[in-house]
């Protein structure tokens, strides 16, 4: 009786009208795609080792070197194993069935330069608040979190704008000021739903031209902080640091500090607390970027990376599983539960936040932030 109604159904397809060749092909081409993202995710140990999202970013990126072996990653093993040859087999078929699917999702937000006529923030008085002039046009930042127009907008031929970050140590939010020798901040921050439960997925591309400190003097650097909930530490951040052992070079990283906290007097680490390098910085060069979350206030949320050069091909580098992405309990800034209600916020920023012992200024330039619901949307926002 099943065979049949397979039958039946399938010839209704064909003579009705509604089951064109061009139909079946698509659906047979996501039925195959659906299956090599499937059998991607199953191989290999769980969680995936940090060592295969170094080596498969060298394997698909080191083509002008011709996979040069001293930039093989130190961490692989010198015969990589089966299962990670199989995974990367079924990763390019993967890649290759959807590079021509369109993107069917929604832009929540779109903070790119290139939508900006005007931005300035500036004191005449340094550190008097009163003093202070800002504008932006038109309106899409909640908050022009600088000082001295530490963040301007700048032609880009390959975005079109670009937000110049350049930031000397001692400038500061100027709504939350105070100078330090050691600390620089420039950023923009937009105010959000909580997204509790659900993926929501950031892009935009980042250059970074020069470095002017010693890195052994880089204690941490924020580009981006995610999901922001007003405690201490990024719930997830993306940020640049300053290598193995401190001594370079410098890399791009993910950090987060979420989970369950019980520091009513102190700095507050979560039972999710870490911070993972995944990519060296090439100075001079736009990497763009698309960072997938998971919201979960239990072992269920997950943070990928997913980076190209303008023009190249995307490829996953970082997925970490298994992972709290919201934190709750009692901290020095309040309480904050595990099940918050729908219409709490959280703050999404970008910009250039350092600590750096020496007094040094940086300078980084960002395209811009996108949020969109799904993975290709936010791919398709880059252009």
């Amino acid at each position: 009786m099943g065979k049949q109604f397979i039958a039946v159904a399938v010839l209704a397809l064909v003579f009705g009208g509604l089951g064109s060749s061009a139909l079946l092909t698509r659906a047979v081409a996501q039925s195959k795609h659906m299956s090599a993202v499937q059998q991607e995710k199953r191989l290999g140990p769980k969680p995936t080792p940090e060592w295969y999202w170094r080596w498969i970013h060298w394997r698909l990126h080191d083509r002008r070197s011709r996979l040069e072996p001293r930039l093989r990653p130190k961490a692989a093993p010198h015969r990589i194993p089966h299962w990670a040859w199989r995974r990367l087999h079924f990763f390019l078929l993967a890649r290759d069935a959807g590079k021509h699917k369109s993107p069917s999702g929604s832009v929540h937000f779109d903070a790119r330069a290139k939508k900006m006529g005007t931005l300035y923030s500036h004191e005449t008085t340094y550190g008097d608040l009163s003093t202070l002039q800002h504008g932006q046009s038109p309106t899409i930042w909640d908050c022009i979190c600088f000082m001295q127009n530490d963040i301007s907008l700048v032609n880009d031929s390959t975005f079109g704008k670009a937000y110049d970050v350049n930031v000397p140590t001692g400038d500061a939010n100027p709504w939350n000021w105070s100078a330090s020798y050691d600390n620089g901040a420039a950023q923009l921050s937009k105010r959000r739903a909580n997204d509790l439960g659900k993926w929501d997925y950031f892009s935009g591309a980042i250059k970074v031209n020069s470095w002017n400190g010693p890195i052994s003097d880089l204690f941490f650097a924020d580009l981006w902080s995610l999901g922001y909930q007003t405690a201490e530490g990024d719930q997830v951040g993306f940020r640049l640091s300053n290598g193995p052992n401190n001594a370079g070079p410098l890399q791009f990283s993910v950090a987060g500090n979420a989970g369950y906290v019980n520091s009513p007097n102190a700095y507050h680490v979560g039972t999710t607390n870490y911070e993972d390098e995944f990519m060296p910085v090439t100075f001079g060069q736009w990497e763009e970027f698309v960072i997938g979350v998971k919201w979960a206030s239990d072992k269920t949320g997950e943070v990928q990376v997913y980076h190209r050069r303008p023009g190249g091909s995307w490829s996953k580098i970082y997925d970490k599983t298994n992972i709290d992405t919201w934190l709750y309990g009692t901290t020095t800034y309040g309480t904050f539960p595990q099940h918050p209600d729908p219409s709490s916020t959280v703050i999404d920023k970008i910009g250039l936040y350092f600590l750096e012992y020496g007094g040094e200024s940086e300078h980084v330039q960002e395209s811009g932030l996108t949020r969109s619901s799904d993975l290709a949307t936010a791919k398709s926002t880059l252009p």
